[in-house]
């Protein structure tokens, strides 16, 4: 993603980065293979699919067991009504250095564009490990970007509560975990007071992110992670991964 010139805010602090490559995980022999705006990473024991062709839409699937989670990304204005078929098409994607990288320019009605970059992470066979770069940014003088994530399984889904063995508490306020905790979502916690888990009437889950005022001249980013496995999760599995997110550095790119 291209940053430089402007400010990245976080949890409502703006700083300045300089451009700098990622060097903060393993090379994979693995890649995504893109072809039609829809991308496909076969790790093996399960098979991730992004499909960039309307709202873009993200599906974990097993290849073993009957276990699948699809998240699917809408744009919205948290201060503007709009019809249930806007979306923002894609402008460009394409793999980088192992990486799904896709663009969505601003669009009437729309008053800001955004950029979903996906970087499959090392794992265990049984495993995929997906993190999911969010940004907002908009040309208008003011704005209220919002990026709805509504989230598809089978299985039930519980917020992680907090545990007296955890020794910091921000690693469990941003855990989400599904199907007998066999699937799970991670958000940062620089960026979980811009996010928020609903449940509608039909139990069907959203994470809202972003939503507040934002000017012209100002990105504003998140991170999530997105886990896997074909079998049952620890809890203290979860909050190690959760832990080792909440720890690792800002990832920088060109």
């Amino acid at each position: 993603m291209s940053f430089a010139g402007y400010r990245i805010e976080s949890q409502g602090i703006r700083k300045s980065y300089m451009v700098l490559p990622r060097s903060d995980r393993e090379a994979s022999e693995m890649s995504w293979q893109l072809e039609d705006n829809v991308a496909v990473w076969n790790h093996p024991n399960w098979t991730t699919r992004v499909d960039l062709r309307t709202a873009p839409s993200l599906t974990l699937s097993s290849q073993s067991t009957q276990k699948s989670l699809t998240v699917s990304l809408s744009p919205r204005d948290a201060t503007c009504e709009m019809g249930e078929g806007d979306f923002m098409p894609v402008g460009d994607s394409y793999v980088r250095q192992g990486d799904l990288i896709a663009h969505f320019p601003e669009k009437s009605p729309f008053h800001f564009g955004f950029e979903a970059y996906f970087c499959a992470l090392p794992s265990a066979p049984d495993q995929q490990i997906l993190e999911v770069w969010l940004s907002v940014q908009t040309s208008k003088l003011e704005s209220n970007p919002q990026l709805r994530l509504r989230l598809q399984t089978t299985g039930e889904g519980v917020k992680a509560t907090e545990s007296q063995s955890v020794p910091r508490a921000d690693v469990s306020s941003g855990l989400y975990l599904f199907q007998d905790k066999t699937l799970g979502i991670m958000i940062h916690p620089l960026d979980q007071s811009d996010s928020m888990l609903e449940r509608d009437e039909d139990g069907e889950w959203t994470l809202v992110t972003f939503g507040r005022f934002m000017e012209k001249g100002v990105i504003r980013r998140m991170r999530l992670r997105i886990v896997a496995c074909n079998g049952t999760i620890s809890d203290s599995q979860w909050i190690a991964w959760m832990q080792s997110f909440a720890d690792s550095p800002l990832p920088l790119t060109a």
